[in-house]
């Protein structure tokens, strides 16, 4: 999540007294003028480890009486992870210059939370709070690389103050490993479970650091935006919960489609490859869960399917929800929530899914698109796209992109919005926006400008990385992100339009904002529109 904290921007350490313990945290300063403006508090733990006994099972929540006295100035470790892997030809490996790697270490004991508190004055009721879910297509990433200091900085100035939360969760195997035992057993989608767990605690929590719980905004981008849309989803049909989630940002992704049932494909696989052995499921299970982590990771290379991907389970995620959402039943829960929503995309979002585990043919290509949704929708998007036998190996590799660029954000994002105000969710709730402007830095990494911007190279504008702006960006971006923090701090997004639901907010190459008609509206509305009805079928 954009760039990391550099001993630069660490300056004292302070210790805050609450109710339920002392936490020793660290005053980070701006590397531009060492101003300081923010406090982070690291590693708090919001559940149990979910390691040993508590793996593949739903979070065990920390005792009441739980104390948190303890020192928290240790930045953490990332969920183990295998190695993400992509397939560049030589001719676009000479578009890109690869950013340094930041190497961070790996646990198990994931469920932890990242706090960063402005220094000052806390409002009457306490500062709004951020919920961040960071991304990774569910398999990778962490809540490690984050620095929001000079976002924090500048927004001090202003009186636009906020807590930032930044949880971690289970990825992969870890989080969302599936077969019909353990969901019958224990559940499924515990990277889900994870972060719900998070998202109560600071509910429960957040006034110890003077926060305000009644002005929470859950967001993220890429799988961090999958994430927020079911755990919105989850409050809907969970009426008896906590109804925590006021607004959300939907940074590059929607849903289109239902999870996949429960499946033993890739557990069998991981069973046999280790030679797990035991007399009954319970055995085997219980066996699993001794075997060490890193070995679990060195596994998932050698599947025939490399994603860990959410279940409909019928209880994190409900079967009728796509149904719900066609028939206005979801609208209707969100307008009475009086819900906010941010949601939008960068111009290109197809090219980065283009090349990881890349299809080199059309049956490899009608697996993958099975990997990721399921196979009724195989033959509709096979439709939309002109997919046919005449295609060659690069048209495939280009196609697959958009497909999943498609799906992930741009037509799932329209079907969603379209399926919401036409059932009488006011467009005033809503602020879209598109991102087409590029920084100096990201033009000395991706050497072809025709590229545009792509998937996930905007979180060094929506968390401020002004060290790595020159000064012509750092005045764009501030004028464009103003709404934004206006809404991230419970005020109106003014500066940015809506009402107009066909309509974006452009971040245009050349650093302009215009509000003008989404060439892709009518075209997302369509197939959205048939990818869902043949998933009704």
């Amino acid at each position: 999540m954009g760039q990391s904290i550099s001993q630069d921007n660490y300056s004292e350490k302070q210790t805050h007294s609450t109710p339920i313990g002392d936490f020793t945290g660290q005053i980070l300063k701006s590397s531009i003028n060492g101003e300081q403006s923010a406090i982070k508090f690291s590693q708090i733990p919001y559940a149990q480890s979910p390691s040993g006994s508590n793996r593949w099972k739903k979070p065990v929540p920390l005792p009441s009486d739980f104390n948190y006295t303890g020192d928290y100035t240790n930045d953490g470790k990332k969920n183990y992870q295998p190695a993400p892997t992509f397939e560049v030809s030589e001719e676009e490996a000479a578009k890109f210059k690869a950013p340094p790697i930041v190497q961070i270490q790996d646990t198990e004991n994931i469920t932890y939370l990242n706090i960063f508190r402005p220094l000052g004055e806390p409002p009457k009721d306490g500062w709004p709070v951020f919920i961040y879910i960071h991304g990774g297509l569910l398999q990778n990433g962490d809540p490690v690389k984050s620095n929001p200091i000079e976002l924090f900085n500048k927004s001090a100035k202003e009186n636009r103050k906020f807590i930032l939360v930044i949880p971690g969760y289970r990825l992969n195997l870890f989080g969302f490993l599936s077969s019909s035992y353990i969901n019958q057993t224990y559940g499924a989608n515990f990277a889900f479970w994870d972060q719900r767990e998070s998202i109560k605690w600071v509910y429960k929590n957040i006034s110890h650091f003077q926060g305000n719980s009644e002005q929470i905004t859950l967001g993220g981008l890429s799988a961090g935006a999958h994430s927020s849309f079911y755990q919105l989803i989850y409050e809907l049909y969970h009426p008896e919960e906590l109804q925590i989630i006021k607004r959300v940002v939907f940074f590059s992704n929607s849903v289109w489609a239902y999870p996949k049932p429960a499946d033993d494909s890739q557990y069998s696989q991981i069973i046999e490859k280790l030679g797990i052995k035991g007399n009954t499921d319970e055995e085997i299970f219980h066996n699993l869960q001794k075997v060490d982590p890193k070995k679990l990771v060195e596994v998932i290379p050698e599947l025939s399917n490399l994603t860990f991907k959410p279940r409909l389970d019928n209880d994190f995620i409900s079967s009728s929800f796509l149904l719900d959402l066609q028939k206005g039943v979801i609208a209707a829960k969100l307008k009475q929530k009086d819900t906010k929503i941010i949601i939008g995309e960068v111009s290109n979002e197809g090219f980065a899914y283009s090349l990881r585990q890349t299809p080199h043919d059309l049956l490899e290509l009608s697996n993958i698109i099975d990997e990721h949704y399921n196979e009724k929708i195989i033959d509709v998007i096979f439709k939309h796209y002109g997919i046919n036998e005449t295609l060659t190996k690069e048209k495939i590799k280009h196609l697959y992109g958009e497909i999943l660029g498609d799906g992930q954000i741009r037509y799932s994002s329209r079907g969603l919005l379209n399926n919401l105000t036409k059932y009488g969710f006011p467009t005033e709730n809503i602020w879209r926006y598109k991102i087409s402007y590029r920084t100096k830095t990201i033009n000395e990494y991706i050497l072809d400008e025709s590229l545009g911007l792509l998937h996930g190279q905007d979180t060094s504008i929506w968390f401020y990385n002004e060290t790595t702006f020159s000064k012509e960006d750092s005045a764009r971006i501030w004028r464009f992100l103003q709404p934004y923090i206006k809404f991230l701090t419970f005020s109106n997004a003014t500066g940015w339009e809506n009402g107009d639901i066909t309509k974006v907010n452009h971040f245009t190459k050349s650093g302009d904002i215009t509000y003008e008609s989404d060439e892709a509206w009518e075209k997302g509305i369509e197939v959205v529109n048939d990818v869902i009805e043949a998933q009704l079928q």
